[in-house]
């Protein structure tokens, strides 16, 4: 809740009192995170075809923490990639019954 105003209020001071250097620290380690997942093989198309896709895993998440999400490996071509897809958390209402659905219906298509 507070993480947003915590970092504007951040933000405007390092401008503020001209420190430049942390404001590129902190870019430069997203840049590099960024980095880190494309090399990964984390790509975040809009729509991958079913036919193309070869496995899927699901992480429950841990609860207060992170949400439930899936990773789709799929084929691009002759490479193999990845999208990472992030599900509503456990706290929303319907959040565990999406969970559950995803799964089932990925196991349906025989992932």
């Amino acid at each position: 809740m507070f993480a947003f105003p915590i970092g504007v209020w951040w933000v405007i001071n390092a401008v503020r009192g001209g420190s430049f250097l942390y404001i590129a620290a902190v870019g430069g380690s997203m840049l590099v995170l960024w980095a880190v997942n494309y090399a990964r093989g984390f790509r975040s198309p809009d729509r991958i075809r079913l036919d193309t896709i070869e496995q899927v895993s699901a992480t429950d998440g841990m609860k207060g923490l992170t949400r439930p999400r899936l990773v789709i490996s799929y084929t691009d071509g002759e490479t193999t990639r990845k999208r990472r897809v992030n599900l509503p958390s456990v706290y929303t209402n319907g959040g565990e019954t999406v969970y559950e659905q995803a799964q089932e219906a990925f196991a349906e298509g025989g992932f």
